[in-house]
């Protein structure tokens, strides 16, 4: 019997916009690629008021509930009245709802921001109920729901589709992967930590987690696009044609995009599932020296690759003073670095291992290369936390933007000085 999965969509006119749309895309575009996906059935009501969602639940029958919106801390969660604004369900009523259906309802998941308190309270009812612990993004509240549905399509346990969504967050080098958080009924309020924090982590699961990371290093091909951005002064048009054809002999789908940028491209942009067999076929016939490759955040940040699979070429690497965050600059590479990544016969999670050490330790000795900073320590995920400068000082970073925090007030931050004569240690 197939199961229903109902997606409740409210984003009332009244809250800040978010790209609920492009979520469920994605999750309908994942579960239809997955090997088990015809098992499921999305159903999805979009501005959902109260009203809908209760006849929602009776229609539908749902086996898994997913709510993508705003959530309102211990108050509730907010979907829509029929103008079209906020209508708060207090928490109280929502786990109240899902005690009426808890024979039929296996999993809820509260894709909403500061949702934990809601989570414990439809867990009460729910065996497995997936909260967020404090505020998340548009990128990886969309990441998690994404790799959530990929596991479950994939045949995956509850269990295991959730630390899979925590995962997908974390590899996108963020640090929002210990947002979410996985309430059981009847048992402990489990937020999953990685091994560098130090707590409990199932080992078997972890070992699944990156067997199924690498469930594509068995495949030759993972199915790539390849964008060719043109410009009559630059890479031209003529040129990508030349290129398109070359790739559509090696079975690659290409994508010509006019480029507003004049100045001559030095920069590739590759996917975190393309496979080592494509991604040695497209940089090899790239007709520019690669100087420069963006990060995996980079087409993220801009919406351009939910999926992992898309080759960029084209960009010029000056985009970086387009964009202000540290994780959307370009990573100035090698010719070695783009022959480790073009070597033969290497697998794909090979491939995207030394993808990932190039881009992730160019990033730091860039950080560590600015002429101020003499020490850096950095969190467990690679963002810096604190530098000592030249000057003697000590800076707090804001770990969402790289960059050191900014006083708002007298009282917003902390300044510390060194004693005349005290050095400044290195971390080990």
């Amino acid at each position: 019997m197939k199961k229903t999965i109902l997606v409740l969509a409210a984003n009332p006119r009244n809250t800040p916009r978010l790209r609920l749309e492009q979520e469920i895309r994605e999750i309908h575009n994942g579960l239809q690629r997955s090997k088990r996906g015809k098992e499921f059935v999305l159903k999805q009501v979009l501005a959902s008021r109260p009203i809908d969602v209760r006849r929602a639940m009776l229609d539908y029958k749902p086996r898994i509930v997913h709510f993508c919106g705003h959530g309102e801390k211990d108050d509730g969660i907010f979907f829509e009245n029929d103008l079209g604004n906020r209508s708060l369900v207090p928490t109280e009523a929502l786990a109240e709802l899902f005690r009426l259906f808890s024979e039929d309802i296996e999993c809820v998941l509260m894709n909403s921001c500061y949702s934990e308190t809601q989570a414990k309270a439809i867990a009460e009812h729910i065996d497995y109920v997936v909260g967020m612990n404090k505020e998340i993004g548009d990128i990886a509240a969309i990441e998690f729901a994404v790799a959530f549905y990929d596991a479950l399509g994939a045949g995956k346990s509850f269990d295991f589709a959730f630390r899979f969504g925590r995962n997908a967050i974390q590899m996108l080098g963020v640090s929002e992967y210990s947002t979410p958080a996985l309430v059981l009924k009847n048992g402990p309020y489990k937020i999953i930590e990685t091994n560098q924090e130090g707590l409990f982590l199932d080992k078997q699961i972890e070992r699944e987690i990156l067997d199924f990371n690498s469930f594509y290093s068995n495949r030759k091909r993972t199915g790539v696009v390849v964008h060719i951005y043109w410009h009559e002064t630059g890479l031209t048009l003529k040129d990508a044609e030349a290129l398109r054809l070359a790739l559509e002999k090696e079975n690659i789908s290409v994508s010509i995009l006019e480029h507003c940028d004049s100045r001559p491209p030095d920069s590739v942009f590759i996917g975190a599932l393309t496979s080592a067999q494509e991604a040695r076929t497209v940089l090899l016939k790239v007709p520019y020296k690669i100087e420069y490759i963006f990060p995996l955040s980079y087409p993220r940040i801009q919406g351009g690759d939910p999926n992992g699979l898309l080759i960029g070429i084209g960009y010029s690497s000056r985009h970086d003073q387009d964009y202000q965050t540290e994780d959307s600059k370009p990573i100035k590479v090698s010719q070695s670095d783009i022959y480790a990544l073009t070597e033969p016969e290497i697998s794909n999670t090979e491939f995207q291992h030394r993808l990932h050490e190039i881009l992730s330790t160019k990033r730091i000795d860039r950080l560590l290369n600015r002429p101020q900073i003499r020490a850096l320590s950095f969190a467990s995920d690679g963002k810096p936390l604190v530098s000592g400068a030249n000057n003697g000082t000590v800076h707090l970073w804001d770990i969402t933007s790289d960059k050191v925090q900014e006083r708002d007030d007298a009282d917003s931050s902390i300044e510390v000085s060194f004693q005349e004569n005290t050095e400044i240690e290195e971390d080990t």
